[in-house]
């Protein structure tokens, strides 16, 4: 602990609830008066610009703070204001301008003043000079004299995927992808030798040379340039790595012989010093959490740190000169000129706290008062550890253990019972004239029970659609020691549509009593295959069919499938029927040797029962413990049939994108025709109304036709999602049968990451989009084989103009998991002799049987006739 603080000259809180980060704070003398004083410049991610000028007096009890007169400029953007700098950044001109970076685009103004008579009657002004809008989502810039153009500042941006664009002022000049970004990170640039210096994700402090990036890339243009997918490889000039993860860099240019700089690069555990030519100078183990730093004499090495514990340290090289405390830990700090007083430390806080200080050497005069001390007797002492070391060891020995035995996160178990029988209830939606008017209605028991006293227990449960429960919320008063609270769940189909799943998940959320905080805990539900489906007879020719095998003798399907018959069945077991409540018809045939097909009308509709058959066959099997059972794919991919469901889907959301627009046109069209009217009626002399109440009318009857286009395809797009969703999981189950090696669970779970079934109705970010970008980060990483394939540039996230990107990406990824490509790297790697799926999921439980006596029985030649 320091025994001096840091002197407050001047201090104000920054906005109301508003959020700051590194890069929100700017010293710079942004008006250009003659007087060449600083200002202090900040941005808030809600989008305020304030720029301060301090003038504190000097009073009996010190320095009288902030006065209203010192806030010169307030503006408020639309936009989250993440980084703002000073500099020449006009063509022309030797003046200082404001650069300010948004998300989505950068923006330089100039600040002018009005003077008054008095002060308080000043005026200052801020207004546009050019701006540049970004492709990529912004995260920081650094500026400089590029090329050595002294005389002019200008720009780099670093977007979140690693690009840097630079921006000669008002012109573009390139983008560039560096390599091996997956973070961006700090980012600066160095005169002395024309280099720009940043730390990749790897932990290695990288220089780029200017000229390399600007002789890098292969386009010409702005769009095509931000959008390039690759183009001449960068390399580094230098790279240094480092133990631990960097915070932020800091450029030094001192003269000694030759005029040369120090690189700074504050980590998490170390403090680094670099020569411009990458080798280390020297390094500091740091015994703190460091906050922030900045040089703060140009010609020495010579810097401040801040840390969490809000002390301010002062070092020359890595010599401490001086430890402060302050008042709270700043996020942002930096050295300004106020008043003619050089060296004035200012400091931003996250939570908005501007402070401007020095470093006196007033001692910090509070001491703790002194408690009443006494005698330490070493024999009562003693006494006392004796007794309570004896006190342990008989809890110890009568409980087994002293800590309780109850987990917080073992305090609720929760389990399900699905209930024998079901009940019909009549449908929720509208059904075609020929369909089912009932639905099943199968009845869950929950069990709750707790080791110790709970209150307040809220449930709730999440069921995939179509599907819906009449508990999906409820709450439980308290939940006694070995108690069992039960609760019955009802399960039916809600709306119209396949389902994408039968696992419902049932989420408790608690209190833990001891210290006041939330629990929560999850169980899952497997509902049974005759929620959702009935039987009937199978049908011989489908549009699709996909067909699996195995290494051991059909099996019978009507013990695979019981529940759906009676105790002795009559038919032979080798063709059952399944139909979806008012949907399509599922065929399962099982011919004489190893084979099993799958057919109907609709691709996705498959899924549900080829996923039971794989799990109930591998149960089936395994319980017969007939030796080693495996199933494989060995036909094409349908690769065409899920690029059509792609393809629907695409459809539905640039249908939603355009009638938005539309609707946007038409609604501002209908509040202009409002103004025109309104300013026709208050004429004192009227005038005809020239066909605008007919215009209105027309325009009013297309914004109710374009939000009726919005609403249902907005259903439409949600029955799409929801096939895409099954025919996903279709596809990554074939693929897991049809790779040639064995795909174990770790890896599959990959697959289905990256292929991911959940495909959400997000404006921002489609399902096309977000796959594509997994995809290709697995072809540039896991699936690369040469150094070309890892130069591939992400695309930004946008909604593309066709699937053909996402596609062609996905084939690929199948064509080399269809050569033995592997999706993790294992010193291990299992043998490609392993059954298929031998560690499926175990089979629905408590399964009620059912009637069924019509079969098909020639399944042989079905299989024969299929080409």
């Amino acid at each position: 602990m320091s025994l001096f603080k840091v002197r407050d000259w001047w201090s104000t809180k920054v906005g109301v609830e508003e959020e700051f980060d590194k890069g929100c704070l700017c010293i710079a003398n942004i008006n250009n008066n003659v007087e060449k004083q600083d200002q202090i410049i900040t941005g808030s991610f809600q989008g305020m610009l304030r720029i301060y000028n301090p003038k504190p007096k000097k009073t009996e009890h010190g320095w009288n703070g902030f006065q209203a007169q010192h806030l010169l400029l307030e503006t408020a953007f639309q936009l989250p204001i993440l980084q703002v700098a000073a500099g020449q950044f006009v063509s022309g001109s030797e003046n200082k301008y404001l650069a300010i970076l948004h998300p989505q685009k950068l923006s330089v103004f100039g600040v002018t003043g009005v003077l008054g008579h008095v002060e308080q009657g000043n005026q200052y002004q801020i207004h546009p000079i050019y701006e540049h809008n970004l492709q990529r989502s912004a995260f920081n810039f650094c500026y400089g004299p590029f090329g050595n153009i002294y005389g002019k500042d200008f720009l780099c941006v670093q977007s979140l995927d690693g690009t840097v664009s630079v921006f000669e002022q008002e012109s573009y000049a390139f983008s560039r992808f560096l390599p091996n970004a997956l973070i961006p990170g700090p980012l600066r640039y160095i005169p002395s030798t024309d280099c720009f210096i940043t730390v990749s994700s790897r932990r290695q402090v990288e220089c780029y040379k200017y000229q390399v990036l600007a002789v890098a890339t292969d386009s010409k243009s702005k769009e095509e340039s931000q959008n390039m997918k690759q183009g001449k490889r960068v390399t580094a000039n230098w790279i240094y790595s480092l133990e631990d993860n960097a915070l932020d860099i800091d450029i030094i240019t001192y003269v000694s012989q030759e005029t040369s700089c120090v690189i700074l690069v504050l980590g998490e555990r170390y403090l680094y010093l670099l020569t411009e030519s990458g080798t280390l100078h020297c390094m500091k183990k740091l015994e703190y959490h460091a906050s922030c730093f900045s040089a703060f004499v140009p010609n020495s090495i010579k810097f401040l740190v801040a840390t969490h514990s809000s002390s301010l340290l002062v070092y020359q090289d890595v010599e401490l000169l001086w430890a402060a405390k302050m008042d709270q830990t700043p996020i942002h700090i930096c050295t300004g000129s106020f008043q003619g007083i050089d060296g004035m430390i200012v400091s931003l806080t996250e939570d908005g706290y501007l402070q401007c200080s020095y470093l006196g050497s007033d001692p910090d005069l509070f001491t703790p008062p002194l408690v009443d001390s006494r005698d330490i007797r070493y024999e009562d002492v003693d006494k006392e550890i004796n007794s309570l070391n004896k006190r342990i060891k008989d809890v110890s020995n009568r409980t087994g253990s002293v800590m309780p035995q109850v987990r917080d996160t073992d305090a609720i178990e929760i389990s399900s019972q699905i209930q024998p029988g079901f009940k019909t209830i009549p449908v929720g939606y509208e059904h075609e004239e020929d369909g089912d008017s009932q639905v099943p209605s199968v009845t869950v028991k929950l069990l709750f029970s707790s080791k110790i006293l709970i209150e307040n227990i809220r449930c709730n449960i999440d069921v995939p659609p179509p599907l819906s429960t009449d508990q999906l919320e409820f709450e439980i008063a308290s939940l006694e020691p070995n108690e069992t609270k039960e609760i019955f769940a009802s399960f039916y189909l809600h709306s119209p549509g396949l389902p994408i799943s039968l696992t419902a998940r049932v989420c408790a959320t608690y209190v833990w009593p001891s210290t006041g905080s939330s629990r929560q805990m999850t169980s899952t539900i497997k509902l049974p295959l005759y929620t959702v489906v009935k039987p009937c007879l199978p049908v011989k020719n489908a549009n699709h069919k996909i067909t699996i095998e195995s290494n051991k003798s059909s099996a019978n399907l009507n013990s695979i499938f019981p529940e759906f018959f009676g105790i002795n069945p009559s038919g032979p077991g080798t063709a059952l029927g399944f139909q979806y409540y008012n949907g399509p018809i599922v065929t399962i045939l099982a011919s004489k040797s190893e084979r099993y097909r799958l057919q109907c009308d609709d691709f996705d509709a498959i899924y549900l029962l080829a996923d039971q058959l794989v799990t109930r066959l591998n149960n089936h099997f395994n319980k017969k413990q007939t030796g080693e059972y495996k199933l494989t794919f060995n036909g094409n991919l349908p690769l065409q049939e899920y690029f059509e469901i792609i393809g629907t889907h695409f459809e539905h959301r640039l249908e939603s994108t355009r009638c938005k627009s539309e609707l946007a046109q038409r609604t501002s069209q209908f509040r202009a025709i409002q103004r025109r009217l309104l300013i026709k009626f208050k004429d004192k002399s009227p005038t005809p109304l020239a066909g605008l109440d007919v215009l209105m009318e027309e325009t009013y009857r297309q914004i109710l036709m374009l939000a009726d286009a919005i609403e249902g395809n907005d259903v439409e797009q949600e029955l799409a999602a929801n096939s895409l969703s099954r025919a996903t999981q279709l596809l990554t189950l074939l693929i897991r049968l049809w790779c040639p090696r064995y795909m174990a669970d770790e890896e599959f779970a990959i697959l289905r990451s990256v292929l991911t079934p959940t495909v959400s109705n997000n404006e921002h970010q489609g399902w096309e989009e977000s796959v594509d970008a997994a995809i290709t980060h697995l072809l540039r990483t896991v699936l690369s084989k040469n150094a070309k394939d890892t130069t591939i540039n992400p695309v930004p996230f946008s909604l593309p103009t066709d699937t053909t990107k996402v596609c062609k990406h996905i084939t690929m990824l199948c064509d080399k998991l269809g050569k033995g490509a592997k999706l993790i790297h294992s010193n291990n790697a299992e043998s490609s002799g392993e059954p298929a799926l031998s560690r499926a999921s175990a089979a629905t439980s408590d399964l009620v049987p059912n009637d069924e006596s019509n079969y098909i029985t020639n399944t042989e030649q079905m299989f024969s006739t299929d080409s």
